[in-house]
């Protein structure tokens, strides 16, 4: 497996930076951001989308509960 591909998978699986230096044993989060913060880009649209079907959950939540 390429060196690359464990730090891809955890990105893509939503892993905390922190929890990625931590897992390549980076001294630094500056060593892990510089070799793969490129691999952060476009994340920001799935947590926007996390984040607004969370909204609209528990906008279904709150109308059930008053009906």
């Amino acid at each position: 497996m390429p060196a690359i591909a464990v730090p891809s998978l955890l990105i893509a699986q939503g892993a905390h930076p922190k929890i990625i230096q931590e897992q390549l044993g980076h001294a630094s989060i500056t060593t892990t951001m510089n070799r793969y913060g490129h691999l952060f880009d476009g994340l920001d649209a799935t947590l926007i989308d996390g984040l607004d079907a969370a909204h609209a959950e528990a906008d279904n939540v709150r109308a059930l509960s008053s009906s």
